[in-house]
């Protein structure tokens, strides 16, 4: 039996994926309840690549959990749009998931850049 590294199959699709879909959200959804700045930040894969949990962030945060119910009702409209621009022989099943900040990245701490010569 031949010890085989795993496939890079997913990633590949994962990455068409993502930006099919941001491509698709740039150019507006009729949705009243898409609000904010959407943008996908992963899209992971399954094995077999008939799922994918695509994870957004919202700006504001606040209007998070509408735009992703937009998201989540539009999706069969994100598949047949996906199976238009890609040359996927199947498109996967897609779930979106809300990716909440919890805390600021330690790269803007409120620590000044330039110190005050005084």
């Amino acid at each position: 039996m031949r010890d085989e590294a795993p496939s890079s199959r997913p990633a590949q699709v994962a990455s068409v994926l993502q930006r099919a879909l941001q491509e698709r959200i740039v150019r507006g959804l009729s949705d009243p309840r898409m609000q904010g700045m959407v943008s996908i930040q992963e899209v992971l894969m399954s094995p077999d690549l008939l799922s994918a949990r695509v994870k957004v962030s919202v700006l504001p945060a606040d209007r998070g959990p509408l735009s992703v119910a937009a998201l989540r009702s539009a999706v069969g409209f994100f598949r047949a749009s996906l199976r238009e621009s890609t040359s996927l022989r199947r498109v996967p099943d897609l779930k979106f998931e809300l990716i909440v900040p919890t805390e600021i990245p330690s790269s803007f701490s409120s620590t000044p850049i330039v110190e005050d010569p005084s």
